[in-house]
């Protein structure tokens, strides 16, 4: 997939160390969650998430370019489509996801329509991506779902649809 250089301008200002560690371990969880979207075999074999298999540490995730601490903060980050659609699971707001899947992939797709620079093509391709991710979680045990759900719920107070200004995506040079 294309790789895209993406700015996420944030509208929370960051006081002190412990929200700038709050923010971190936000895009920690996307980057988890872009492991499992990366490698969804590994949850069809297992039936649970565990990322300390090295299947899921051998993969990248987003790498920093650029993190501008200054209120509010700016990460630009190098990322690929997947990434876009872990950053939407992330930042759509669900008590459970086996319940509502397809409300969560309707507003995935909303995020995703909502980030600057990214073509009709990319966001299809992205929403593909997701739905089949969609598919892998609804098999997993429900402990699993539901301590994935909870990570994800302790860092929505730094990273959601209300604390994020703009998100804008650029082509890399060389891609």
């Amino acid at each position: 997939m294309p790789a895209s250089r993406i700015t996420i301008k944030s509208k929370k200002s960051v006081d002190d160390f412990s929200e700038l560690n709050r923010l971190t371990e936000a895009l920690v969880v996307v980057d988890e969650i872009y492991r499992l979207m990366t490698k969804p075999e590994v949850i069809r074999q297992t039936r649970k998430i565990d990322f300390r298999r090295r299947e899921y540490k051998e993969i990248e995730g987003a790498r920093l370019i650029g993190f501008r601490v200054s209120s509010p903060p700016e990460i630009t980050i190098v990322v690929d489509n997947i990434w876009l659609g872990a950053l939407a699971f992330v930042l759509v707001n669900y008590k459970t996801v086996k319940g509502n899947i397809s409300e969560i992939f309707a507003d995935g797709s909303r995020i995703l329509y909502g980030i600057v620079g990214l073509t009709k093509n990319e966001i299809e391709n992205i929403q593909i991506g997701v739905k089949l991710f969609y598919d892998q979680l609804a098999g997993l045990a429900d402990n699993d779902i539901e301590r994935l759900e909870n990570r994800i719920k302790k860092v929505r107070s730094k990273l959601s649809l209300e604390s994020i200004k703009e998100v804008v995506a650029e082509r890399k040079e060389n891609t």
